[in-house]
């Protein structure tokens, strides 16, 4: 039934009658390629321009709790059928367009992957049972002709406009949860410094930290804010998600060296000049490189600002220049120490984190070389397999041969999966259930690594559940669904807990088995670990291209 009185798109300007249809489903649990059907009825004759413009127009549709779904907006409003729930950024694909047989109807056919259809089959089952509803508008042909001049006017970059702002999610346990996540990031990030201003984010609050006057914004984080924000779907998560993006690029282009590096934190200085930009860890590397450049490589699929996936390709070359390695199995080295001395050792966890890098430049870029580097990184992983444990080792030691045996932290067995999605290596995730499992102090989870199981890491916790949620095996949607409750228990009732963000460890010294410590503070990179998770976005894949 039609919704009382008209809507205006905050983004097109548009004005919009919002209707709720119902529409076929041609998709089951065992369809190899499902879809969905969207219609855009409009109330006129379509011009060229404004053709334009609805080819760009994708709807986002409605979603209970916590399935996901949904497409970038363009022009038309389209409402979401309930505001439970947040949204993911899902384009469409196979788009049929043109249905002649209804004058002034189009069609987007959207093909739906095996996660999403796992997403929507949920969403089916929970909500209407058989088909689905979605939302579509009906636009006026003199709002469309007057949006015309507008869009031709677009800047030069490969623009992709952004959703109207999704709300956050109410109404239930853990809709209830990942909002408070976002409110927790959001306070964080204006901390400081609100609106357009460039700045990082204070990585840690509360707890021992806090005490200790520790106010870093470790750039690891900042990338994983940007995912976070990204996966959010909304204009106001694609403006924060930008801010943080251009503040990364201002500080590399601001570093001393001007050779594309990214350093491992700086301090949380709203970056309206040079001056302002202050490094706290002059380290170089190249883990956390690789993913603020691949949050950027995000931020260009979503926006199509050229300086974003350039910044993201300075990152790459300096990788090149800097780590490549040709010992024993190749792939990269470990970047360099803060005294600008060369890493000698090679990290299982840094080549995942690389392969996904130069993977996403190959895809943005369409150069081969990038590939290539892709490969000699998933070379170093490959050999990094001990088949007879079924995990990997962490690394080698400084030879750069040698496999280390000396610890095994969670992370390589999680992100593995995450980015290779490999069969041969799904037994990783059964390593890190059974032998990270904790509860300690009423708390549940996994530790960081096998060396110290004395407390929940749950930044760890919510990498594992992404990716069991991913594998998908029997028994892996409860697990990863028990894994988020605990973390979301934690939230409401860790130490320290303001009911928004997530602490990084249940305990202050956790060890990471490698000389650092977890503590019981609030941590921005566990927050956002945990929306993306609860949410089943991957951010080791390009998610916001695909």
């Amino acid at each position: 039934m039609p919704r009382a009185g008209r809507e205006k798109d905050p983004i097109s300007g548009l004005e919009v009658h919002p209707l709720v249809f119902d529409v076929e489903c041609g998709f089951s649990v065992q369809d190899d390629d499902p879809f969905i059907d969207v219609l855009f009825v409009l109330d006129g004759p379509v011009e060229p321009a404004t053709q334009d413009l609805i080819d760009d127009g994708v709807a986002e549709f409605g979603q209970p709790v916590d399935m996901l779904a949904g497409a970038r907006g363009g022009v038309g409003m389209i409402q979401a059928a309930t505001s439970e729930g947040h949204r993911t950024t899902l384009p469409p694909r196979d788009r049929d367009l043109h249905d002649a047989s209804v004058p002034g109807l189009l069609r987007y056919r959207r093909r739906v992957d095996q996660t999403a259809r796992r997403r929507w089959w949920k969403l089916t089952s929970r909500w209407i049972g058989v088909g689905c509803s979605v939302v579509v508008a009906i636009v006026t042909l003199s709002a469309l002709t007057q949006n015309t001049a507008s869009a031709a006017a677009a800047p030069a970059d490969r623009t992709r406009p952004a959703t109207a702002p999704a709300p956050r999610p109410e109404g239930t346990t853990q809709s209830t949860s990942v909002g408070s996540a976002y409110q927790f990031l959001d306070l964080m990030m204006d901390k400081y410094a609100t609106g357009t201003t460039p700045r990082l984010v204070q990585s840690f609050t509360g707890g021992l930290l806090e005490h200790e006057h520790f106010t870093d914004s470790e750039t690891y984080d900042d990338a994983l804010m940007i995912d976070a924000y990204l996966a959010d779907g909304s204009a106001d998560g694609l403006s924060r998600a930008e801010v943080v993006g251009n503040a990364l690029l201002y500080v590399q282009a601001n570093d001393s060296k001007h050779d594309g590096r990214i350093r491992e934190a700086y301090a949380p200085t709203p970056l309206t000049g040079p001056r302002q930009v202050k490094i706290r860890d002059k380290t170089s590397d190249v883990g956390n490189m690789a993913w603020v450049g691949q949050a950027l490589v995000e931020l260009y699929a979503a926006t199509g600002t050229s300086s974003y996936l350039k910044g993201a390709m300075a990152i790459g070359n300096w990788v090149q220049a800097h780590g490549y390695d040709t010992r024993g199995s190749g792939g990269y080295t470990g970047g360099d120490t803060s005294t600008g001395r060369r890493i000698r050792w090679k990290s299982t966890e840094h080549n995942i984190d690389l392969y996904v890098l130069f993977t996403s430049l190959a895809t943005e870029t369409g150069d081969s070389a990038w590939s290539t580097r892709a490969a000699w990184a998933r070379g170093f992983v490959d050999s990094m397999w001990n088949a007879s444990a079924g995990t990997f080792y962490v690394g080698t030691t400084t030879n750069g041969v040698t496999p280390n045996n000396t610890e095994h932290p969670e992370d390589i067995d999680s992100w593995s999966y995450l980015a290779f999605a490999d069969p041969v290596y799904a037994s990783s995730l059964d390593w890190d259930v059974k032998n990270l499992a904790v509860t300690a102090d009423g708390f549940s989870g996994v530790s960081f690594c096998s060396g110290d199981v004395s407390g929940v890491w749950f930044e760890g916790t919510s990498h594992l559940a992404d990716a069991l949620e991913l594998r998908d095996g029997p028994g892996d949607a409860a697990q990863a669904a028990q894994y988020l409750s605990d973390v979301a228990d934690a939230q409401a009732n860790g130490p320290d807990n303001d009911g928004m963000g997530i602490m990084a460890a249940s305990e202050n010294g956790l060890s990471d088995c490698d000389g650092d410590t977890y503590d019981a503070s609030l941590h921005t990179g566990a927050t956002a670990w945990y929306i993306l998770a609860a949410q089943q976005v991957n951010p080791l894949s390009l998610f916001a291209a695909t």
